[in-house]
């Protein structure tokens, strides 16, 4: 498992595993997974964001229905994804580049979950 974190940090060491506003969810077919710890983090819109080889996916919890006075989406850039909850954005930046075209996101049940593909390269 690959961590992102500060070079030279040293709170990092191989096969140990801290947790920092993120969690893993297990998807079948990847092998292993990459933990993002989400740094300032905005306090009105907390969310979570971990990283595969192919993939990065984020998911947030939606405020309340009664609160909403527009419908939550989401917006998907090659660098950043916003969150957009009452016209207010929440940006997240991204810890590699994605494919936008390939990305999509779900709102279920009082959650948003962005799906962002990362672009694949052929070798010959």
């Amino acid at each position: 498992m690959k961590h992102h974190s500060p070079e030279g940090d040293g709170s990092y060491r191989r096969g140990n595993l801290r947790i920092i506003g993120c969690i893993l969810r297990p998807e079948g077919g990847f092998g292993g997974y990459l933990l993002v710890p989400v740094e300032n983090k905005p306090s009105d819109l907390p969310y979570e964001m971990i990283e595969t080889e192919n993939r990065i996916y984020i998911s947030a919890d939606l405020p309340p229905e009664p609160t909403l006075t527009s419908a939550p989406y989401a917006r998907i850039e090659p660098e950043r994804v916003a969150i957009v909850v009452n016209e207010h954005e929440t940006w997240i930046p991204l810890p590699s580049r994605i494919n936008v075209f390939h990305s999509t996101y779900t709102i279920r049940h009082g959650v948003i979950d962005i799906f962002c593909r990362k672009p694949v390269f052929f070798t010959l």
